[in-house]
């Protein structure tokens, strides 16, 4: 690693560890407040390191010994509570475009609900 003026730059891997950057975004809203407490309770238990933008928006550094956990975001996205993208290498979804397209998409949701034709 070097640093220039404040900022940390990494010049090149030493070993792979098999973590993956985990995003995730809250479709709704409504549901903002409820799953910010929920997930936060999650990595704090976990151990995880982890960053949010607002509530409604985390990025997560992802172990590979978490597949079940993997598999319990997978279904709460199924049922479209959450927004979820993960990534091995190089990750090409800033996390402040991943959450403005689940207003967008919740935005347009609402939308449609309201005048259905």
């Amino acid at each position: 690693m070097s640093q220039d003026n404040s900022y940390f730059f990494v010049q090149k891997f030493v070993k792979k560890n098999g973590h993956r950057i985990l995003r995730i975004a809250v479709v709704n809203d409504e549901d903002t407040d409820r799953m910010y407490l929920a997930m936060h309770q999650w990595v704090v238990k976990r151990g995880l390191t982890h960053e949010w933008h607002g509530a409604g928006c985390l990025a997560v550094d992802f172990p590979p010994d978490l597949d079940e956990d993997l598999r319990h975001l997978e279904k709460m996205r199924n049922k479209k509570i959450i927004g979820i993208d993960i990534n091995s290498l190089n990750p090409k979804i800033n996390p402040i475009t991943f959450h403005k397209t689940f207003t967008h998409v919740n935005s347009a949701n609402q939308t449609s609900q309201k005048n259905p034709g």
